[in-house]
């Protein structure tokens, strides 16, 4: 009976061994895809952090939050303009109390982030075990052994979500040199249903937990730049005009150090829209150059780079 548990053990050891043995030789693989939470996006933007790890320390201009940010911002023109490193850090579904615990939080540092109605609420993107982009091997071994289904299946997903071809879908994950993912002007494959979707309004909450994450991050930071995107004038309302006023106006009075730059009332036409919150490439390229000449002209926005 001894020598049946002794050779079990050593069974068990040595299957648990070559089991952990291939996941670490898979998981530390460079071309290979982090496994940090249970968004593919942020999965995606991780490895792009890690790959880019340089241009996140010298970068100005830290563009955070949901695909808001990530498609409705062409950072590449913030870059340009005004001639300074930017990383954009945004994913699919973040909202900016995700990005806590990032390291971005500094005296020299721009925080700039684009939102609308989506942004209200509570993250979708699930964090795994370990720091959002961590680096760490045994940390991806062991979120990988625990969820090896889903790490395959992102694996899986990344391939068509970073191809050429991912610019003509809702799920563009193929990034720019700042990090930024634009979507296609042309033969873009647009879904009825997001192209009429309705977001509610942000209840007592939320708007009280959003005003409360941006308090306490602004005065960390040189200075942080919230732009509220323009929606398809067939989602715009009166009321919800009023309700982007209620929380500017909050914003201007709790926190000093931002600049709050509300294009709600912004009328864009239907063909710089993939859906009616997110811009195609065109629509991107327009609303950034209005965020960059207002920040100049009414801001002083260069004075900010020395």
């Amino acid at each position: 009976m001894k020598r049946f548990i002794v050779k079990t053990a050593i069974y068990v050891a040595t299957l648990f061994s070559v089991v952990f043995l291939y996941t670490w030789y898979e998981v530390s693989l460079p071309a290979n895809l982090p496994f940090t939470t249970n968004s593919v996006s942020f999965n995606i933007k991780a490895k792009f952090i890690m790959e880019h790890q340089s241009l996140l320390n010298k970068s100005k201009v830290i563009v955070i939050g949901s695909s808001m940010s990530l498609n409705n911002l062409d950072c590449s023109q913030f870059r340009d303009s005004l001639n300074i490193p930017v990383i954009n850090l945004s994913s699919w579904g973040m909202r900016m109390s995700d990005f806590n615990e990032f390291d971005v939080w500094k005296r020299d540092k721009i925080i700039l982030t684009n939102m609308n109605f989506p942004d209200f609420g509570s993250s979708i993107g699930g964090k795994k075990m370990g720091y959002p982009y961590t680096a760490n091997t045994l940390i991806q071994v062991l979120n990988t052994l625990l969820d090896y289904s889903t790490y395959r299946s992102f694996r899986n997903e990344c391939k068509d979500d970073t191809s050429d071809l991912a610019k003509y879908t809702y799920e563009n994950l193929k990034f720019d040199a700042t990090g930024t993912a634009l979507l296609s002007d042309s033969n873009f494959n647009i879904n009825k249903y997001r192209w009429n979707a309705e977001y509610p309004d942000y209840t007592n909450e939320q708007f009280t937990d959003l005003l409360n994450t941006i308090k306490s991050n602004s005065i960390k930071v040189k200075k942080m730049i919230i732009c509220f995107s323009p929606c398809r004038a067939a989602g715009y309302s009166n009321s919800k005009a009023a309700s982007v006023l209620k929380f500017e106006n909050a914003v201007n009075k709790a926190c000093p150090n931002v600049i709050f730059l509300n294009y709600y009332d912004v009328k864009m036409p239907d063909n710089d829209f993939v859906d009616k919150y997110h811009f195609n490439c065109k629509g991107a390229r327009l609303y950034t150059q209005k965020i960059i000449h207002d920040l100049k002209v009414n801001y002083g926005l260069t004075q900010w780079m020395n």
